[in-house]
């Protein structure tokens, strides 16, 4: 982790506590995959959360897998505070 790591210690994002890790869903969310599109809105709520209050994450991601693989998330599927 970022924040144990020597080479790291001195960063801003770790003196500052703004070390995010990156979701995965189907695949990691940092490769370019069909799940690209929440990515973005992870980021643009993790990183300007006053912009996008009130995009829901967990929402935007049941509605995609239900759009676009058509499957049904349930609570078990994905780690919901990852998501957050």
């Amino acid at each position: 982790m970022a924040y144990r790591d020597r080479r790291l210690m001195k960063t801003k994002a770790v003196l500052n506590k703004k070390v995010y890790a990156i979701p995965v869903g189907t695949h990691p969310w940092s490769h370019r995959t069909a799940e690209q599109p929440l990515t973005v809105l992870w980021a643009a709520k993790t990183f300007s959360p006053d912009r996008f209050k009130r995009v829901s994450i967990e929402y935007e991601v049941r509605s995609f897998q239900r759009r676009f693989f058509d499957h049904e998330l349930f609570d078990i599927d994905h780690d919901k505070p990852s998501l957050r």
